[in-house]
């Protein structure tokens, strides 16, 4: 069997306007796009493709699915010959298993129920509030990106709405001491920035420290649900921007994002402390957007923007 990871994998990376004017003649029209039905006869234009949402519905006769479902519809494929088609165009490796499907929803659950009791915990913290406010946040933003805060009452919320420790050890959200067989909140003490996947679910968390000689900013582990080098902060809110200004900003941190947002660039995004590699093209690439790389300007950010353009420029991605 074909792991439910894989396959929300390769929906995420597809861009279905891609898919589907392989197979039928698309024209734009406001933020969709149009075309006459494939699957039954008509005159006029009934059968639209949204490209944000990855979907396609028909009018006339009520045809509707994602890129995978017009494959199966329109060659007549089965569910995994479709998969499997899709995957060997656009390069996307299947991971197959023997059981049955993984079914995440559990996993995203808990992790929005650990993101809603950071976020409880920061708006009672008035010193880490008033910090970044000083950095320029509104409340707006704050609540918009739902930022938080890891504190050692986040233990008793997890222990009060009885969340399944063994999954948040899974998940990142909690280590586990091997001398004492005890976990521990593995973010304490750091203000905390939920991240999302395109399909705005929360996968992981980066973590951003006061203190000093300590790693400032920590993300979660790589799990089944997170891996930071395809990932993007800030692309779930910044996705329907992307597509209708043709323009994506790359900027190196989550604060660069948020206030970006905040000043209404709102298509801005960020790389998870990493540099941008060929991993992060089949998101950036959706849309087909110019891409424009808004490091720091000191030495690293000036490096950094140097090595990107380069990548980019291999890839024939247009940008500045």
């Amino acid at each position: 069997m074909i792991l439910k990871s894989s396959i929300d994998r390769l929906l995420q990376t597809i861009d279905i306007v891609e898919v589907i004017s392989s197979y039928v003649d698309l024209r734009k029209s406001g933020s969709s796009y149009m075309a006459c039905c494939p699957f039954h006869e008509e005159r006029s234009a009934s059968f639209s493709v949204n490209q944000i949402k990855g979907f396609y519905h028909c009018f006339g006769c009520g045809a509707s699915g994602d890129s995978i479902k017009f494959v199966m519809a329109f060659e007549k494929l089965s569910f995994v010959e479709a998969l499997e088609k899709l995957a060997h165009r656009f390069n996307v490796a299947l991971e197959y298993d023997k059981g049955v499907y993984y079914d995440h929803k559990e996993d995203y659950h808990l992790l929005e129920m650990v993101s809603s009791l950071y976020q409880e915990e920061l708006f009672n913290a008035p010193f880490f509030l008033n910090y970044l406010q000083k950095r320029g946040l509104s409340m707006e933003s704050i609540k918009a990106f739902k930022l938080g805060l890891c504190t050692n009452r986040i233990d008793y919320g997890i222990e009060n709405k009885g969340l399944n420790k063994d999954k948040l050890i899974e998940l990142g959200v909690l280590g586990k001491s091997d001398k004492e067989d005890k976990t521990y909140l593995r973010f304490l003490d750091r203000i905390m920035f939920p991240i999302y996947n395109p399909s705005a679910q929360v996968v992981g968390f980066g973590g951003r420290t006061l203190k000093e000689k300590v790693a400032k900013y920590i993300n979660s582990p790589q799990n089944k649900l997170f891996d930071k080098s395809s990932l993007l902060y800030g692309y779930h809110l910044a996705k329907e921007h992307i597509y209708k200004q043709k323009q994506v900003i790359v900027t190196e941190g989550y604060l660069d994002v948020i206030l970006l947002h905040q000043a209404g660039f709102k298509n801005a995004i960020a790389t998870l402390g990493t540099a941008l590699t060929p991993s992060h093209l089949p998101l950036l690439k959706k849309g087909d957007p110019e891409i424009l790389l808004s490091y720091d300007g000191d030495k690293a950010g000036r490096n950094a923007a140097y090595k990107a353009s380069l990548m980019l420029a291999k890839e024939q991605r247009k940008g500045g």
